[in-house]
């Protein structure tokens, strides 16, 4: 009797019961990689979308800009635009990889996931590279920015000092008319 019901008949059950349980959390960690992995599929596509317009008709989307300007938002755009890109290409490696299994074809398997490392990383110095450029872009502009402010503040000084001259030499010939 104890062994039908502790090693026998319930240990055979529980041997049976263990493999649905492991494909449920294996089906859930499938799901939730097939889930990121069109999530960052339609990420890129949607990025190069709107990069693309970006670079494509530039004043229309940012308006009155100074020249020099528009070509540094236009190149940033199409260094985001090549980031969506690699995150597509990312995206579809990761479902490529997700869909194979590495038993069944272990080449084709390695292939996906070294692209999807290798695109990664790819996108991630381009993300560097534009972050950079960004720094560099905007510490220029803001030197540049500092400097006319210091010019303007010496300007506004000078003249404040030629206005009370000015005030004081009108105030010495009404003094002297007297």
């Amino acid at each position: 009797m104890c062994e039908r019901f502790w090693g026998g008949e319930l240990g055979r059950r529980v041997s049976e019961a263990t493999p649905i349980f492991a494909d449920a959390s294996i089906s859930g960690v499938r799901w939730a990689g097939l889930t990121l992995a069109g999530f960052v599929l339609a990420f890129g596509i949607w990025q190069v979308r709107e990069q693309r317009d970006r670079v494509r008709r530039p004043k229309a989307r940012f308006g009155a800009q100074p020249e020099k300007e528009l070509e540094f938002l236009k190149r940033q755009a199409f260094r985001r635009m090549q980031s969506g890109g690699l995150a597509a290409i990312v995206g579809f490696l990761m479902l490529v990889g997700l869909h194979i299994p590495a038993q069944v074809a272990p080449g084709w398997w390695a292939a996906a996931w070294l692209g999807v490392l290798f695109f990664s990383a790819w996108a991630a110095l381009l993300a560097l590279v534009d972050a950079t450029s960004t720094w560099l872009h905007y510490s220029s502009e803001s030197a540049q920015t500092d400097a006319e402010k210091i010019l303007l503040e010496y300007q506004m000084k000078k003249m404040r000092e030629q206005a009370e001259a000015k005030k004081n030499e009108a105030a010495q010939d009404s003094g002297n008319s007297e």
